[in-house]
């Protein structure tokens, strides 16, 4: 239609716009057979409620929403809205909304996926109809196979060789059956992986997936170290004092070993211009924190215990680890940042000391 790829924004335009929840195109041509005329219908599609009269001056407004989507995708935040929804929809029309229902369907209990959807639905069912005063007074539950599939059909379609990685489609979009795909949960650290298998419902067999760009997986291991370590000036009045700095590193393709990646370290001993030394071991690192660039790379799981002291020696000595990511997690390119802490005892020269620091980065825990 573009004549072109479409960038991220316009995939994530028409993966809402065209979804499931917000056009209704596979159950529209459905809704359509249902009757929505009658003398006793006072409000009828169109509006934010149906509106029906009961006679003697009184009328009933509800509504019925389905919240397939944006349950499965968070189901605790994706069923409470559901109910806050519909709530809001009948008390535009001037009515006071009195008791909710629920129609659940999900897949096999036995599916640990499934079981957690089931739990943040419930939840979020009840939580948010207690927060306002409104009970749910019925409900009916159906467990079924195909509801499996049913609750994470979706919106998007992915087209292998266009930006993303392949990371098992055995056809051209992602309605192809056993789609495997990384998909990020909205949760700032961690990756979801899971297979996910086409129903036999056709057009409801998209997978619900928003994709990690190639730089995230795949690529050569390696670390941009920073230019420089500034720690600033410190006035000798006779006491030990500390000096503190950060540190900007940038490591790439840390996903793309299972075994997991680690940053390491080494410094020469600090020196000033007249031939003084600082004491062998004065400097260490006393934290450390990574930011995913643009937000679209998971971030790692740090096993560090700080603070790590720094080795130095006239000549480098061995290497110690500041940073070390566990299997599995991190990907693509990070900004990786590290706090300092260095020493300066009291019996310290003055002068403008410096040391040479040595960064890299390696497979494997």
């Amino acid at each position: 239609m573009l004549g072109r790829t479409p960038t991220f924004t316009e995939l994530g335009i028409v993966s809402a716009l065209w979804s499931e929840h917000c056009s209704y195109k596979h159950s529209r041509p459905l809704l359509r057979r249902l009757p929505t005329k009658a003398p006793y219908v006072l409000q009828g599609p169109g509006e934010n409620a149906g509106v029906i009269s009961i006679g003697d001056g009184l009328a009933v407004a509800f509504k019925i929403e389905s919240h397939n989507h944006p349950s499965a995708v968070e189901p605790y935040q994706g069923a409470a809205t559901g109910v806050g929804g519909i709530l809001r929809d009948v008390f535009t029309m001037g009515a006071r909304p009195i008791a909710l229902l629920n129609s659940l369907r999900f897949g096999s209990l036995e599916s640990p996926r499934v079981r957690y959807l089931f739990a943040g639905v419930v939840k979020g069912i009840g939580d948010y109809g207690n927060c306002v005063g409104v009970p749910t007074v019925a409900g009916e539950l159906a467990v079924t196979s195909t509801a499996e599939y049913i609750a994470l059909a979706s919106t998007a379609t992915y087209t292998p060789g266009t930006g993303w990685t392949n990371l098992g489609n055995t056809g051209a979009t992602s309605s192809s059956y056993q789609y495997t795909a990384d998909y990020r949960t909205g949760v700032g650290t961690g990756v979801v992986s899971e297979t996910i298998t086409s129903s036999a419902i056709g057009a409801l067999s998209a997978a619900v997936a928003t994709f990690k760009p190639v730089a995230c997986t795949g690529g050569t291991l390696g670390l941009t170290p920073p230019s420089t370590v500034a720690f600033p000036a410190v006035t000798l009045n006779g006491t030990n004092q500390t000096a503190t700095a950060g540190a900007g590193l940038t490591p790439s393709d840390m996903s793309g070993s299972a075994a997991g990646w680690n940053v390491q370290a080494t410094s020469t001993t600090f020196t000033n211009g007249a031939g003084r030394t600082l004491p062998t071991s004065v400097t260490t690192v006393s934290g450390a924190a990574a930011t995913a660039v643009s937000g679209n790379c998971d971030l790692p799981t740090n096993s560090i215990a700080y603070p790590v002291t720094l080795p130095a020696g006239t000549t480098a000595p061995t290497a110690v680890k500041v940073y070390d990511a566990a299997p599995g997690t991190g990907g693509g390119p990070l900004t990786l940042t590290l706090s300092f802490k260095l020493a300066v005892p009291a019996s310290a020269y003055m002068g403008s000391y410096s040391s040479t620091w040595t960064f890299t980065i390696a497979s494997g825990p």
